[in-house]
């Protein structure tokens, strides 16, 4: 119905919970669809605190699917729109924030990655 009628916001938050439950059913596929959706609709309607969470839920999906680079990149996106716009949790998401499934993110795409050198002393 919400695509009918071209509602965007309530649509980026159930897309996004519909993508968490895929993918801990592990079809995998549909749920990073779905989740990219949210994001692309949260992006078009200017949801910044959807963008993040959709962000956030790609990223747990590519730590678990062993693409690190890419979850770090995630994380720090999600991150940066929550800096820029003083973005607050609201209680609902506050879990996927700080709960495991961001820790682990964040721990599995730390333990791959190494720091790129910096240049310093060439």
């Amino acid at each position: 119905m919400s695509k009918a009628r071209g509602e965007l916001w309530a649509r980026g938050y159930l897309l996004n919970f519909l993508a968490q439950a895929h993918w801990l059913r592990d079809d995998r596929r549909r749920a990073e669809m779905l989740a990219r959706e949210a994001a692309a609709g949260n992006h078009a309607l200017g949801n910044r605190s959807g963008i993040a969470i959709a962000r956030e839920t790609l990223a747990w999906m590519a730590a678990e699917s062993g693409q690190h680079e890419r979850t770090a990149f995630l994380l720090g996106a999600a991150e940066r729109v929550r800096d820029e716009s003083s973005l607050t949790l609201i209680e609902l998401y506050r879990p996927q924030h700080s709960g495991q499934s961001r820790l682990r993110s964040e721990g599995v795409a730390r333990k791959h990655l190494t720091p790129r050198s910096s240049g310093a002393g060439r």
